[in-house]
């Protein structure tokens, strides 16, 4: 692959920050249906060093709670863990209020087994506040 050609990471992130109400999920989704959870956790790191914003994270959750069907259990607890969860952590200030819903939705499409699997370990190993109120 030349230096020009665009990765995953940086295709994902163009489709999410534009937030595009195209009702049929990009085919660079599949990532998320197919592949292992290790390649999961790979791209969402590099989505992380991306800083994708409020508006890309929100996108994300919405596209993959649409394919939620196909999607593995550890590919979902991949994507919520390497991305969503830091993502979220990392906010000093209110959240959007386009995100909060996106992620109360993606929490509810996702149920038990995003909570024991990500939200229950990631919040027992952070030091979380009184003051962290989005979480």
């Amino acid at each position: 692959m030349d230096d020009t050609t665009p990765s995953s990471a940086e295709k994902l992130k163009a489709l999410w920050e534009a937030a595009s109400a195209d009702p049929l999920p990009p085919k660079e989704l599949g990532i998320f249906t197919k592949a292992k959870p290790q390649k999961v956790k790979d791209l969402c790191q590099e989505l992380v060093q991306s800083n994708l914003s409020e508006i890309g994270i929100a996108t994300a959750c919405k596209q993959l709670s649409d394919i939620s069907r196909e999607m593995k259990v550890e590919n979902v607890a991949a994507f919520a863990s390497s991305l969503l969860m830091p993502q979220v952590l990392a906010y000093k200030g209110e959240m959007s209020s386009k995100l909060v819903p996106t992620l109360k939705m993606f929490g509810a499409k996702y149920g038990k087994q995003l909570i024991e699997a990500v939200l229950v370990p990631c919040a027992l190993s952070t030091n979380l506040g009184n003051d962290d109120k989005h979480v």
